[in-house]
């Protein structure tokens, strides 16, 4: 997970300074994202419906703002609880 935030920052970079294939560089954030919330719901069991759907009107309405604020707020989840046993 650690890698999949990194990404999303590296990719935050490319949005900063590119202009053409905007689309794309989103796509992935949202990708990295997802692949979050799937872990997270799958070993820790946080529903993720609803912050799907949050990050979709995100994508939809190129809201970077809001996809920075959720990567924080994962981060600061995953930091806190990655050493926390999973379930299986």
């Amino acid at each position: 997970m650690d890698r999949r935030f990194w990404l999303c920052d590296k990719w935050f970079l490319n949005l900063s300074i590119q202009k053409d294939g905007v689309r794309q560089v989103r796509e992935e954030i949202l990708d990295s994202m997802n692949i979050f919330l799937n872990y997270r719901e799958k070993y820790f069991g946080v529903k993720a419906e609803d912050e799907k759907n949050l990050l979709a009107g995100y994508f939809t309405g190129n809201n970077i703002a809001g996809f920075k604020a959720k990567l924080a707020e994962y981060k600061d989840w995953w930091a806190a609880n990655k050493d926390k046993i999973i379930r299986m």
